[in-house]
Protein backbone atom coordinates (compact mmCIF):
# COMPACT_ATOMS: atom_id res chain seq x y z
CA UNK A 1 0.00 0.00 0.00
CA UNK A 2 1.16 3.66 -0.52
CA UNK A 3 1.00 6.61 2.02
CA UNK A 4 0.52 10.01 0.89
CA UNK A 5 4.20 10.48 1.83
CA UNK A 6 5.16 8.36 -0.48
CA UNK A 7 2.58 9.21 -3.26
CA UNK A 8 3.73 13.05 -2.96
CA UNK A 9 7.17 12.03 -3.71
CA UNK A 10 6.40 9.85 -6.68
CA UNK A 11 8.13 12.02 -8.88
CA UNK A 12 11.53 11.18 -7.44
CA UNK A 13 12.04 7.51 -8.13
CA UNK A 14 10.26 4.15 -9.79
CA UNK A 15 8.13 2.02 -8.12
CA UNK A 16 7.42 -1.87 -8.98
CA UNK A 17 3.77 -0.50 -10.89
CA UNK A 18 6.02 1.98 -12.48
CA UNK A 19 8.19 -0.69 -14.18
CA UNK A 20 5.45 -2.72 -15.60
CA UNK A 21 4.27 0.36 -16.93
CA UNK A 22 7.61 1.24 -18.68
CA UNK A 23 8.10 -2.35 -20.20
CA UNK A 24 4.09 -1.90 -21.54
CA UNK A 25 2.58 -4.56 -19.74
CA UNK A 26 0.39 -2.63 -17.24
CA UNK A 27 -3.21 -2.23 -18.56
CA UNK A 28 -3.91 0.98 -17.54
CA UNK A 29 -1.31 3.14 -17.48
CA UNK A 30 1.67 3.68 -20.27
CA UNK A 31 5.09 4.31 -20.17
CA UNK A 32 3.88 7.99 -21.04
CA UNK A 33 1.90 8.48 -18.39
CA UNK A 34 4.92 7.54 -16.33
CA UNK A 35 7.05 10.18 -17.93
CA UNK A 36 4.23 12.67 -17.63
CA UNK A 37 4.21 11.90 -13.93
CA UNK A 38 8.17 11.79 -13.14
CA UNK A 39 8.90 15.13 -14.90
CA UNK A 40 5.98 16.61 -12.91
CA UNK A 41 3.55 17.20 -15.78
CA UNK A 42 0.86 16.02 -14.12
CA UNK A 43 -0.10 16.24 -10.21
CA UNK A 44 0.67 13.06 -7.77
CA UNK A 45 -2.77 10.60 -9.16
CA UNK A 46 -5.12 11.26 -5.90
CA UNK A 47 -6.36 7.70 -4.34
CA UNK A 48 -9.39 6.25 -6.51
CA UNK A 49 -11.94 4.22 -5.00
CA UNK A 50 -9.72 0.78 -5.81
CA UNK A 51 -6.56 2.58 -4.08
CA UNK A 52 -8.72 3.22 -1.04
CA UNK A 53 -10.43 -0.23 -1.23
CA UNK A 54 -6.96 -1.97 -1.28
CA UNK A 55 -5.42 0.27 1.41
CA UNK A 56 -7.75 -0.56 3.85
CA UNK A 57 -8.04 -4.13 3.05
CA UNK A 58 -4.54 -5.57 2.48
CA UNK A 59 -3.85 -5.48 6.16
CA UNK A 60 -6.73 -7.88 6.51
CA UNK A 61 -5.77 -10.25 3.73
CA UNK A 62 -2.23 -10.59 5.61
CA UNK A 63 -3.97 -11.48 8.95
CA UNK A 64 -5.79 -13.84 6.87
CA UNK A 65 -2.67 -15.28 5.85
CA UNK A 66 -1.06 -15.43 9.43
CA UNK A 67 -4.87 -16.81 10.68
CA UNK A 68 -4.36 -20.00 8.24
CA UNK A 69 -7.36 -18.52 6.93
CA UNK A 70 -6.01 -19.39 3.07
CA UNK A 71 -6.59 -22.88 1.87
CA UNK A 72 -3.12 -24.80 0.94
CA UNK A 73 -0.85 -21.76 2.51
CA UNK A 74 1.97 -22.08 4.35
CA UNK A 75 1.66 -21.09 7.47
CA UNK A 76 3.51 -17.63 8.30
CA UNK A 77 4.08 -14.71 9.64
CA UNK A 78 4.48 -10.97 7.66
CA UNK A 79 5.93 -7.45 9.23
CA UNK A 80 4.54 -5.07 7.13
CA UNK A 81 7.09 -2.61 8.77
CA UNK A 82 10.71 -1.37 6.98
CA UNK A 83 9.07 -2.43 3.65
CA UNK A 84 10.90 0.44 1.72
CA UNK A 85 14.17 0.15 0.18
CA UNK A 86 16.33 1.47 -2.92
CA UNK A 87 17.62 -1.21 -5.48
CA UNK A 88 21.40 -0.14 -5.49
CA UNK A 89 22.32 0.80 -9.41
CA UNK A 90 18.93 2.09 -10.17
CA UNK A 91 16.36 4.75 -9.72
CA UNK A 92 13.81 2.33 -8.45
CA UNK A 93 12.78 2.91 -4.64
CA UNK A 94 10.38 -0.86 -3.89
CA UNK A 95 7.17 -1.17 -1.99
CA UNK A 96 6.40 -3.97 -0.44
CA UNK A 97 3.35 -5.00 1.49
CA UNK A 98 5.14 -7.49 3.40
CA UNK A 99 7.67 -9.00 4.13
CA UNK A 100 7.50 -13.10 5.49
CA UNK A 101 9.23 -13.52 9.36
CA UNK A 102 12.24 -15.68 8.94
CA UNK A 103 12.58 -16.40 4.98
CA UNK A 104 12.68 -12.67 4.31
CA UNK A 105 10.82 -13.39 1.13
CA UNK A 106 9.03 -9.98 -0.14
CA UNK A 107 4.62 -10.44 0.02
CA UNK A 108 2.36 -8.59 -2.69
CA UNK A 109 -1.10 -8.32 -1.78
CA UNK A 110 -3.53 -7.98 -4.70
CA UNK A 111 -7.54 -7.07 -4.20
CA UNK A 112 -9.49 -8.24 -7.70
CA UNK A 113 -12.01 -9.02 -9.10
CA UNK A 114 -14.01 -5.94 -7.22
CA UNK A 115 -15.83 -5.12 -10.76
CA UNK A 116 -16.64 -8.39 -11.97
CA UNK A 117 -14.74 -11.66 -12.71
CA UNK A 118 -10.67 -11.97 -12.85
CA UNK A 119 -9.36 -11.72 -15.79
CA UNK A 120 -7.75 -14.78 -17.19
CA UNK A 121 -4.07 -14.08 -16.72
CA UNK A 122 -4.38 -15.25 -13.01
CA UNK A 123 -3.82 -19.14 -13.17
CA UNK A 124 -4.67 -21.55 -10.65
CA UNK A 125 -3.85 -20.41 -6.73
CA UNK A 126 -0.95 -22.34 -5.65
CA UNK A 127 1.05 -21.81 -8.81
CA UNK A 128 3.38 -19.06 -9.83
CA UNK A 129 0.62 -17.91 -12.73
CA UNK A 130 0.33 -14.46 -12.06
CA UNK A 131 -0.37 -11.18 -15.06
CA UNK A 132 2.46 -9.90 -16.45
CA UNK A 133 2.30 -6.99 -14.53
CA UNK A 134 2.57 -8.20 -11.46
CA UNK A 135 5.16 -10.96 -12.20
CA UNK A 136 7.17 -7.82 -12.82
CA UNK A 137 5.86 -6.17 -9.72
CA UNK A 138 7.15 -9.39 -7.52
CA UNK A 139 10.98 -9.19 -9.22
CA UNK A 140 11.40 -5.48 -8.28
CA UNK A 141 10.74 -6.57 -4.98
CA UNK A 142 13.22 -9.32 -5.07
CA UNK A 143 15.52 -7.42 -6.31
CA UNK A 144 15.10 -5.17 -3.51
CA UNK A 145 15.97 -8.65 -1.26
CA UNK A 146 18.83 -10.10 -3.20
CA UNK A 147 18.69 -13.45 -0.83
CA UNK A 148 14.84 -14.09 -1.28
CA UNK A 149 14.16 -16.90 -3.77
CA UNK A 150 10.67 -16.08 -4.31
CA UNK A 151 7.72 -13.77 -3.42
CA UNK A 152 4.12 -14.55 -2.34
CA UNK A 153 1.38 -12.56 -3.85
CA UNK A 154 -2.07 -12.97 -1.44
CA UNK A 155 -5.53 -12.09 -3.41
CA UNK A 156 -8.93 -11.59 -2.24
CA UNK A 157 -10.72 -11.90 -4.84
CA UNK A 158 -14.35 -10.90 -5.31
CA UNK A 159 -15.53 -14.10 -7.00
CA UNK A 160 -13.63 -16.67 -5.49
CA UNK A 161 -12.08 -15.84 -2.17
CA UNK A 162 -9.00 -15.72 -1.00
CA UNK A 163 -5.71 -17.19 -2.68
CA UNK A 164 -1.87 -17.01 -2.88
CA UNK A 165 0.44 -17.67 -5.56
CA UNK A 166 4.35 -18.04 -5.37
CA UNK A 167 6.37 -16.57 -7.79
CA UNK A 168 10.03 -17.96 -7.80
CA UNK A 169 13.11 -15.40 -8.81
CA UNK A 170 14.27 -15.42 -12.23
CA UNK A 171 17.54 -13.53 -12.66
CA UNK A 172 17.19 -12.46 -16.29
CA UNK A 173 14.25 -10.68 -15.79
CA UNK A 174 15.46 -8.80 -12.85
CA UNK A 175 18.71 -7.50 -14.98
CA UNK A 176 15.64 -6.58 -17.80
CA UNK A 177 13.78 -4.34 -15.16
CA UNK A 178 17.10 -3.00 -13.87
CA UNK A 179 18.42 -2.21 -17.45
CA UNK A 180 15.35 -0.19 -18.74
CA UNK A 181 14.79 1.24 -15.37
CA UNK A 182 18.18 2.77 -15.92
CA UNK A 183 17.49 3.56 -19.81
CA UNK A 184 13.91 5.45 -18.74
CA UNK A 185 15.27 7.46 -16.58
CA UNK A 186 18.35 8.46 -18.49
CA UNK A 187 16.93 8.64 -21.56
CA UNK A 188 13.46 9.58 -21.07
CA UNK A 189 12.81 11.34 -17.50
CA UNK A 190 16.46 13.23 -17.14
CA UNK A 191 17.05 14.46 -20.85
CA UNK A 192 13.01 14.88 -20.66
CA UNK A 193 12.09 13.07 -24.00
CA UNK A 194 8.41 11.26 -23.99
CA UNK A 195 8.63 7.71 -24.72
CA UNK A 196 6.67 6.47 -27.90
CA UNK A 197 2.68 5.60 -27.61
CA UNK A 198 0.08 8.02 -26.13
CA UNK A 199 -1.11 8.62 -22.53
CA UNK A 200 -4.30 7.68 -21.03
CA UNK A 201 -7.07 9.80 -21.50
CA UNK A 202 -7.36 10.00 -17.95
CA UNK A 203 -4.27 11.45 -17.27
CA UNK A 204 -4.26 13.89 -20.03
CA UNK A 205 -7.26 15.20 -18.14
CA UNK A 206 -4.77 16.57 -15.80
CA UNK A 207 -2.20 17.70 -17.77
CA UNK A 208 -1.72 21.25 -16.98
CA UNK A 209 -2.14 23.47 -20.23
CA UNK A 210 -0.45 27.05 -20.72
CA UNK A 211 -2.44 29.09 -23.04
CA UNK A 212 -0.08 28.86 -26.81
CA UNK A 213 1.38 25.96 -25.70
Amino acid sequence: MITDRQRSRHWMHLGSSDMAAILGLNHWRSPVDVWLAKTKRVPPTPANGAMLFGTYFEPGVIQAAEDGMIDGLPPMQITQAYNERRIPRSPILDHRDGTVVGTGEPVEVKTVGLRGPVHDEWGSTGTGEVPPSVYVQCHVHLMALPEAPACWVLTADGSRGFGWFHVERNQEVCEGILRESRRFWTENVKADVCPEGVASLELLKQIKRKPGS
